[in-house]
């Protein structure tokens, strides 16, 4: 509900809204164990809900929270495993092939995928497809609802970012303590994101211009194809005037 979602700190956003919400605690998430019967993948008895954002917005605490219900599934960056990083130099499965391994794991009634809208993350593995076309293949594979994650403070989300990168880990257990980190030194001329290097402001103004645009092609093909407005969520919306708070 939009009352759970808050009290983790992520905050529903309707049209027109432009109040703040307090932070809340963040990582206080228990992910229940067991299995489930899978389910036949018809059209008809499931509902596809695609989460789009950046990575570092509090997507891993919104999948923990929706896995939790008993008819939903979070299957996670379905795509990510498929990055250079991880993937190496292999051939990319096609799109299609992908979200059809995902739906053949289907085993609850609401099914959530997850992809990062960046052009260097998700999207650059298939640098010929645009915006428009993972909408539409993603509607004719069933995925009939968007949601917006998206976090304000670009800074504090590339920070931790490369914090993550640095270490190798980018989800923590609430049931591990919080290790103390050295300094994080950042040549400011040259921050590798994924795919791309950019200089700090360029990425900064990337953050903001992305989510944007993405918003705007959501909504246009939601009106255009008769789907449901993508709903939106804020994560850290309460940003300190002064940048050494």
């Amino acid at each position: 509900s939009a009352d759970r979602i808050q009290e983790r700190g992520l905050r529903h956003v309707p049209r027109d809204d432009d109040q703040h919400a307090p932070q809340c605690d963040l990582f206080d998430v228990h992910v229940p164990t067991g299995s489930t019967a899978k389910l036949t993948v018809n059209g008809s008895d499931w509902t596809g809900v695609v989460t789009w954002h950046q990575g570092r917005c509090g997507s891993s605490v919104l999948g923990s929270l929706l896995n939790q219900h008993s008819q939903v599934q979070a299957a996670n960056e379905i795509f990510s495993r498929y990055m250079p990083r991880r993937w190496g130099d292999r051939p990319v499965p096609p799109m299609q092939q992908v979200l059809q391994q995902t739906l053949a794991e289907r085993s609850k009634p609401v099914l959530n995928i997850e992809i990062k809208g960046l052009q260097a993350q998700n999207r650059s593995l298939y640098p010929d497809r645009q915006l428009n076309d993972w909408l539409e293949l993603l509607l004719r594979q069933g995925f009939r609802r968007q949601v917006v994650l998206h976090r304000r403070h670009g800074l504090r989300r590339l920070v931790s970012h490369l914090m993550a990168q640095r270490s190798g880990v980018f989800v923590q257990s609430v049931q591990v303590p919080v290790a103390v980190q050295e300094p994080l030194l950042i040549n400011t001329a040259a921050i590798r994101e994924g795919a791309a290097s950019h200089d700090l402001v360029h990425w900064l103004n990337l953050y903001a211009s992305t989510h944007q645009e993405l918003l705007d092609g959501v909504e246009h093909f939601c009106v255009a194809n008769g789907l449901p407005a993508p709903l939106q969520l804020i994560y850290e919306d309460v940003i300190e005037a002064d940048p050494r708070q």
